[in-house]
């Protein structure tokens, strides 16, 4: 469901201009009918599921997801009416968070069917099931924004992890920002990653600009001091996803 805010009676002449100019720039959004799912592994564990309220996460995250969005809007300058699209988008509770605090227009790809039928019935936004790297059939230059958390450790090896991070910023339009969170999750939890260090992103996006033609301005900052407050002196579920080391990429298109 694509959201935008709705016409209304008492709205001024500018404010029609400016929703009609917002649903013209919508991208050409055309999800192949023949994408696959992932590999389940521990996604299919039944109490990894949106209705529960735990989704991808395993257990009930929303005081952190909602914060987190929140601060990520801010960053991003997130406006009415812009398109965001999220890789690995879950649930769509990123999405709908987006749209219900900014007024972004959401589009989440994910590769775990009961998410993409969960968001599409629930979340505000146009969800496609593609499990592939392969993001060509995605309009490039066509976004405002460009978001994945948690979603990009999964690919491996380091090359085919640099393949779809320049796929994804390939799709932000001129002056667009994109996001990508907690990168190297901590080694304490156990968890396979592909390690991506800030020297791998420049890397990474200075090989796209050769190619392309495109210049990309990039922020590093971590997680844990882009999300928690020096104030919070406590412990709650969730606090695993600031551990040190793990951070997050600002991506700016300025050419």
């Amino acid at each position: 469901r694509t959201l935008l805010p709705g016409p209304r009676a008492d709205l001024s002449g500018a404010a029609e201009a400016q929703l009609a100019e917002a649903a013209s720039r919508l991208p050409s959004w055309q999800c192949p009918s023949n994408g696959s799912s992932l590999p389940l592994g521990k996604y299919a564990e039944r109490f990894r599921n949106c209705r529960s309220g735990y989704g991808t996460w395993g257990k009930d995250l929303s005081q952190h997801l909602r914060c987190i969005a929140t601060v990520v809007g801010e960053a991003l300058h997130i406006a009415p009416g812009s398109t965001v699209l999220d890789w690995g988008s879950g649930c769509g509770w990123t999405l709908s968070y987006l749209n219900l605090l900014f007024g972004a227009v959401g589009y989440g790809i994910d590769g775990t069917p009961g998410m993409i039928q969960w968001a599409s019935q629930h979340s505000a936004g146009e969800f496609c099931l593609w499990s592939s790297v392969d993001l060509t059939w995605v309009p490039d230059g066509a976004f405002d924004h460009v978001i994945a958390y948690w979603a990009l450790y999964h690919v491996h090896p380091a090359g085919r992890h640099c393949s779809v991070a320049r796929q994804l910023v390939s799709k932000l339009r001129l002056g667009g920002r994109a996001w990508f969170g907690g990168n190297n999750p901590s080694d304490s939890l156990g968890i396979l990653f592909q390690p991506f260090f800030k020297e791998d992103w420049l890397k990474c996006l200075q090989g796209l600009s050769s190619r392309s033609g495109f210049a990309f301005e990039a922020e590093f900052v971590d997680d844990n001091v882009l999300f928690r407050s020096d104030v919070f002196d406590g412990n709650t579920e969730g606090d695993y996803l600031y551990l040190s080391g793990t951070y997050s990429v600002f991506v700016t298109r300025v050419q």
